[in-house]
């Protein structure tokens, strides 16, 4: 792919995609505006003494259909965005004065095939079950939270704000598609579609996170983890007198182990990120989201990495949304010598059923290899349809 990756044409690739929202919304005609809403089902709830037990499990199964220029296929597979998982929470049932509570979280994955391990040649990725938490947590009941052990750490979503009521069929969260090899027509880059994309957000580990009290709609917090990882961040959640609802979040980490763009062989620690992420929704039903994340590796002599994220959606009713997205990054291929950047287009649809969410996506990525005798790449095309219930 010969591409001049300049900022005008950028702009106008967004512009492009931004005008298709606007035509979506001038032909799907009046919407009703309160459709955000949180993810659905109820838990299992036991009762034991003090303690609140709460039992519940996620399933989130995807049809994929594609290609990648080399091989392509019709795969079933778990989606890896939303791995398959059971959990098992607890809360204290009585303050201990001033609202002073105390709880813990158990959850482990249960994947099939996952979707961000398999390309269109090898449908099979881990089936092993996974940590995915395991802390306990105190409420002070006035002077914040505290958590401690096995966790997501205070800035693991801080790349993923999103008021759209098609967060499952499109948001800043490449792995429905991840595994995919990224091709020059004879064979592969060495780079995966889920290695062009990241969202530069730590990953799960053993740590300690304080989580503030609110102030007018924000919070802040840290998390302090192994060999000296630390994470700080700001959220804002609030209602302006508009009407319109607004999320945003910035975090900082350093020393983290950080799910990159850097391909394998390569060193996987980030010296230092930034990540953010911000969505507004209008009483109209549209929602307009934006993502960045910028990355320094370990390895000094590497480049920076850096990707842009941004996402348009309708809400057709409350329980239903459309949805266009555009994304675009750049990375370090195999050494310092050469980067791949990275292109990703794509629409969206969504409904609620409660407890069933039905979604598909239609999503190009295309990556450029700037390194000398590199063939063109080949775009990879997925349609994706999956359905997913929580309880």
């Amino acid at each position: 792919m010969d591409r001049d990756w300049t900022p005008p044409m950028r702009a106008r690739v967004v512009t492009a995609w931004v005008a298709c929202a606007a035509a979506v919304v001038l032909c799907a005609g009046p919407a009703r505006a309160e459709m955000a809403r949180k993810d659905t089902g109820i838990p299992i709830t036991l009762n034991t003494g003090n303690m609140d037990l709460r039992f519940g499990a996620s399933i989130d199964e995807i049809i994929r259909i594609g290609g990648n220029g080399v091989s392509s296929g019709t795969q079933f597979l778990n989606n890896g965005a939303y791995p398959n998982s059971i959990y098992l929470r607890g809360r204290t049932k009585n303050d201990y004065g001033n609202g002073m509570s105390w709880g813990f979280k158990l959850e482990t994955t249960v994947p099939t095939n996952p979707s961000d391990q398999a390309d269109f040649s090898d449908e099979t990725g881990n089936r092993n079950a996974e940590t995915r938490s395991g802390y306990v947590w105190w409420d002070s009941g006035g002077s914040g939270k505290v958590k401690l052990g096995f966790q997501p750490g205070f800035n693991r979503y801080a790349g993923r704000v999103d008021l759209s009521n098609t967060r499952h069929a499109q948001n800043n969260d490449n792995r429905r598609w991840a595994g995919i090899d990224v091709t020059d027509g004879t064979g592969s880059l060495g780079v995966t579609a889920g290695e062009l994309f990241r969202d530069y957000e730590p990953m799960r580990a053993d740590g300690i996170t304080y989580y503030s009290p609110e102030y007018s709609g924000f919070q802040f917090g840290a998390t302090l983890g192994n060999d000296d990882a630390w994470q700080f961040g700001a959220r804002y959640s609030g209602t302006l007198q508009s009407g319109m609802q607004a999320r945003a979040a910035l975090g900082y980490n350093r020393n983290v182990e950080n799910a990159t763009t850097i391909t394998a062989g390569a060193n996987t620690e980030a010296e230092d990120s930034w990540v953010a992420s911000g969505s507004v929704l209008l009483p109209t039903g549209l929602s307009v989201t934006a993502a960045y994340g910028l990355q320094h590796p370990a390895d000094n002599n590497q480049f920076t990495n850096f990707a842009y994220y941004a996402k348009a959606a309708y809400a057709l009713s409350e329980n239903q949304g459309v949805s266009i997205d555009y994304g675009f990054s750049r990375g370090t291929f195999e050494s310092a010598a050469f980067k791949i950047f990275g292109e990703r287009y794509g629409v969206g649809w969504e409904r609620n059923f409660n407890p069933y969410i039905v979604y598909a996506n239609l999503e190009r990525v295309q990556g450029d290899r700037q390194a000398p005798g590199g063939g063109e790449a080949d775009p990879v095309d997925v349609v994706t349809t999956g359905v997913r219930i929580s309880f």
